[in-house]
C-alpha cells in the first residue's frame, strides 16, 4: 500500500532533488566503472546494480533520503546534502555522462537539495510498486 500523500511541492522538489542525484551521482559512478548508466528499483529506493571499479564490486543506492555506497565489502550510509558532497561520498566526478545522454536536470552542485522523508518513502514506494 502506498503511504499518504505528501505536500505537493515537497513531491516535486524531493523528485528533482533524488533524479538529480540519479543523474549527476549514481549514473556517473555506473558509467565510470562499465559504460553503463542504467539505474534499478530497491528496497526502499533505487540504485545501480553492481559493478565493477577501482578493483572492486561496487554498488550505490538512494534509501529515502540517504545514499549508501558499498564497495567490496564496505558500505557507508550518509544523508543526501548536495550533488558534491554525495559524489565526494561515492567518490566519483560530478555531472551526468553527456557523451550517454543530456541531463533533464541541472542542479548547482553546491546547493542544498531539498529533500523530504515523507516524500521520498512515497517514491520508493512507487518504484517498487511499478
Amino acid at each position: 500500500m502506498l503511504p499518504s500523500l505528501p505536500e505537493h511541492a515537497d513531491l516535486v522538489a524531493t523528485r528533482t532533488s533524488l533524479h538529480a542525484v540519479a543523474e549527476h551521482v549514481l549514473a556517473a559512478a555506473r558509467f565510470e566503472g562499465e559504460r553503463r548508466i542504467g539505474l534499478e528499483a530497491t528496497a526502499g529506493g533505487f540504485g545501480t546494480p553492481s559493478y565493477e571499479r577501482a578493483g572492486a564490486r561496487e554498488s550505490l543506492a538512494v534509501i529515502g533520503c540517504q545514499l549508501v555506497v558499498r564497495h567490496g565489502d564496505h558500505e557507508s550510509t550518509t544523508p543526501i546534502t548536495s550533488i558534491n558532497e554525495a559524489a565526494r561520498m561515492a567518490r566519483v566526478a560530478p555531472g551526468a555522462p553527456t557523451d550517454v545522454y543530456q541531463p533533464s536536470t541541472a542542479p548547482d552542485f553546491d546547493a542544498l537539495l531539498p529533500l523530504d522523508d515523507h516524500a521520498a518513502s512515497l517514491l520508493a514506494a512507487w518504484f517498487e510498486l511499478a
